[in-house]
């Protein structure tokens, strides 16, 4: 459980993957390895995405973080 960040959005826009923050906030995930980098090429954050079940990723990890699951609502 993260109080400052509970949850967040992974989209694909124009081809590019981009973290979608709850307040509104967007910043684009580049490739660097096996994880994603979260903003620009300074930012130390990483996102992995792991918990693969048919094609589909259930977890991600915010290294130096929280992992996040995956859940569905209606």
């Amino acid at each position: 459980y993260n109080p400052w960040l509970s949850n967040f959005r992974v989209v694909l826009r124009r081809g590019e993957l981009v973290l979608v923050y709850p307040f509104g906030a967007e910043q684009a995930l580049t490739p660097d390895g096996d994880a994603l980098r979260v903003g620009d090429e300074d930012s130390p954050d990483r996102l992995v995405f792991d918990a693969i079940v048919d094609g589909e990723a259930l977890r991600v990890r915010w290294l130096g973080g929280n992992d996040y699951y995956r859940f569905f609502t209606r």
